[in-house]
């Protein structure tokens, strides 16, 4: 009976060496954060994390396991001080396909939130199946995070009034983020001054794509306006409170 106890008493130390021997080898994976450049005991070993979330050895580039540390923080829309933001086209692109560049150009009128377009279209040929156009990217807009307009029932205005006989041009805007145009529409152009007014209230169902709108475009397709020359005015182009 001694014999067992002994047995029994000798195997219950060998299995608390074993224990501790393996408990050592464990990876100590607490307080890593994104960003940190930490590091993972190992046993013998050190394992760097740096703050991508990728692990190597010391003395070793080598990858041995990646591991991915993230925190999702939804961000706040912004709060809103006015009920009338004026947009002047400050910072603006030209952009353009198969047509010359020389055919529009964007002319503002003192500083302001007014400018005018004026294009020559008179020397193109109509090719209905090549893609053309020519456009203008105003990106100097009052904030790019456009869901506190939609919540809050702002609208995009302004007025607009063609001379001569350029029939038509488009409004566009611009969620790169997404690469979507999350609005666009066509604005025939007359002699008689006309109101655009887009009710950004009415997006609430899609407020996620207004989170980033990069650029309010105004664009020409060649083959809408073949032979055709003028100017398109925009005036008191605004974001304001709905009331």
């Amino acid at each position: 009976m001694d014999v067992f106890n002994l047995l029994a008493g000798i195997c219950s130390i060998v299995g608390l060496f074993v224990s501790c021997f393996t408990a050592s080898k464990v990876y100590k994976m607490s307080n890593v954060e994104t960003g940190d450049n930490s590091t993972i005991q190992n046993g013998e070993k050190n394992i760097y994390v740096d703050g991508g979330g990728t692990s190597y050895s010391a003395g070793d580039q080598s990858t041995i396991t990646t591991y991915h540390f993230t925190e999702q923080v939804e961000k706040e829309p912004p709060i809103l001080e006015k009920s009338t933001y004026n947009i002047i086209p400050q910072e603006y692109d030209k952009y353009k396909e198969g047509v010359d560049g020389k055919t529009c150009n964007l002319l503002l009128i003192g500083e302001s939130n007014n400018f005018r377009f004026i294009s020559d279209f008179s020397d193109i040929e109509s090719h209905p199946e090549i893609n053309r156009w020519i456009g203008f990217a105003i990106k100097s807009l009052p904030m790019y995070d456009w869901r506190s307009f939609v919540k809050d029932d702002y609208c995009l205005e302004f007025s607009y009034i063609g001379t001569d006989n350029v029939g038509s041009m488009w409004i566009e805007l611009t969620n790169k983020q997404l690469n979507k145009k999350v609005y666009k529409k066509c604005l025939n152009l007359s002699t008689d001054e006309k109101k655009f007014c887009l009710n950004l209230g009415e997006y609430k169902n899609r407020i996620d794509d207004w989170e980033s709108i990069d650029e309010i475009c105004f664009v020409f397709f060649p083959e809408e306006c073949i032979s055709y020359k003028g100017t398109a005015i925009i005036m008191d182009l605004v974001i304001k409170k709905d009331k």
